[in-house]
Parts: C-alpha cells; structure tokens; sequence
C-alpha cells in the first residue's frame, strides 16, 4: 500500500510538472500587444519558455497540447522582420510592406516549414481570399502541413499590415480529429482580431 501511494504522488507530481506555467484564457478580449482578438472558452497559454521560436510579445494558445492543436498570436512585425524570432541555423523569410496577398500567404507557409524542418515537413497554403480585420484589409487562408514523422496538420491563418506592421494570427490542429473538433472556434478568435 505504501509503495502505491508513493507512486500516485509521483505521477501527480510529475503531471503537475508538466502543466507549470500554462494558464488559462479567460474568455473574451484579450490583448495580445498592440492588437487584440476575442478568445473563446477552453484555451491555455503556452509558457514563453516553452517557445524558443516565438517573438517577444507573441502568444500560443493550446488546448489539448501544442503538439495536437496551436492557436499563434504574433503581433507586430517590423518591415524587415521574420515571423518567427531571428535564429542562427535558420534562415526565415523577412516581412516586406506592401507585400501581396500570395507573398504574406507564402511568408507564412514557407517560416513554419523551415521550424519544422524543411527536410520534414511540407507546408502548403489554398484558398487565399480578403478579409476585414477591424478596420484592416488582409487575408484568410488554408494551410496543410505534412510532417514525415508525425500527424498531418490542417489549419487557417489570418494576416493583415498597419503602419507597416504585420499582425498575424493561425491555427493548426492534428487532423483527423483536433482540426476539425476546434477549426470553428479558431476561426471566430482569428476572424476577430483588431488593432
């Protein structure tokens, strides 16, 4: 009996362990720096420290587990600047003003792929059409991102520029399953995001 209960300790110690530093989303508003979006019920945010990838001031939301569902918050990106934070093995795309529809869709494609690896995942985007972000015009766009050595990923993503910055907001999930369970409620946080 003793050595049961020493093990129950040791498994709630390490699943604690395991979920240090998420906290939830309250639904609602939520300012992400310079830009806001609508949260609705369920998500956690992802410890910066878990994100060595991510700008500063650039939320993940997650809510069974990045790995299986990632809604990314990356506000404010400089002309000149990567989506992802600048790394010594890997060269990102820049953010260029006055870029096209097709090249913002590329930029985002093309950043996630090399984080994952370019050797191990296809990224490919679809359906790129207009939409009003606030009082912005950007786009919405379908992403599929094929991982090798994983599960394959649908998502949606929505960009838009203000004063020559770049806001951009997407959701990949595991698909089957984790795509489809939560794309509708992704899609209503993307859809609202605002300067």
């Amino acid at each position: 009996m003793k050595i049961a209960n020493l093990c129950l300790a040791a498994l709630v110690a390490s699943l604690s362990a395991c979920a240090a530093g998420y906290t939830l989303v309250s639904p609602g508003a939520v300012s992400v720096s310079d830009f806001a979006v609508d949260a609705g019920d369920g998500w956690n945010r992802v410890p910066a420290a878990e994100l060595a990838w991510a700008r500063r001031r650039s939320q993940v939301w997650t809510q069974n587990g990045v790995s299986l569902d990632r809604l990314v918050l990356i506000p404010h990106i400089e002309d000149g600047d990567s989506i992802y934070r600048p790394n010594s093995s890997i060269e990102y795309p820049l953010f260029r003003a006055g870029m096209t529809s097709a090249e913002l869709a590329g930029l985002v494609d093309e950043t996630i792929e090399l984080a994952q690896g370019a050797n191990r995942t296809e990224v490919t985007t679809s359906e790129i059409r207009t939409q009003r972000f606030g009082d912005e015009e950007g786009i919405l766009f379908d992403i599929e991102a094929i991982v090798h050595d994983g599960p394959a990923y649908r998502g949606i993503a929505g960009a838009f520029a203000s004063d020559d910055r770049l806001y951009v907001v997407y959701f990949l999930g595991a698909s089957p399953y984790y795509y489809e369970q939560q794309s509708a409620s992704a899609l209503a946080t993307i859809l609202s995001a605002r300067r």
